[in-house]
C-alpha cells in the first residue's frame, strides 16, 4: 500500500540480555536479566538437562527481571556419562 500506514498486531521476538547471578548463598541465588520488550518473569532450572523446576515472579509484565531462587543444593556436582 503505497503511502499508507501499516496497521495490525505485530509480535517481535523477545531478546534476553544482561543475565547475571548475585546474592549467592549456600542454598539461594538471585537471577536478573533484561528483555527488549515487556514480558513475565520466569526461570526454568534443575539438575538435569530436562530442568523440571520453574520459578516465576507474580508481577506485571516488565523488561527488567529479577527472581530469587531458594532451596538450591549447596555445592552439588553433576556428572554425566
Amino acid at each position: 500500500m503505497a503511502g499508507g500506514a501499516i496497521t495490525g498486531s505485530f509480535t517481535v521476538p523477545l531478546v534476553v540480555t544482561d543475565i547475571a547471578v548475585s546474592d549467592i548463598g549456600l542454598n539461594a541465588a538471585t537471577i536478573t536479566w533484561q528483555t527488549n520488550g515487556l514480558s513475565d518473569s520466569q526461570v526454568e532450572y534443575g539438575v538435569t538437562d530436562s530442568y523440571g523446576l520453574v520459578a516465576s515472579q507474580p508481577t506485571d509484565s516488565t523488561s527488567s527481571h529479577s527472581i530469587r531462587l531458594t532451596g538450591l543444593a549447596s555445592a552439588r556436582l553433576i556428572t554425566t556419562g
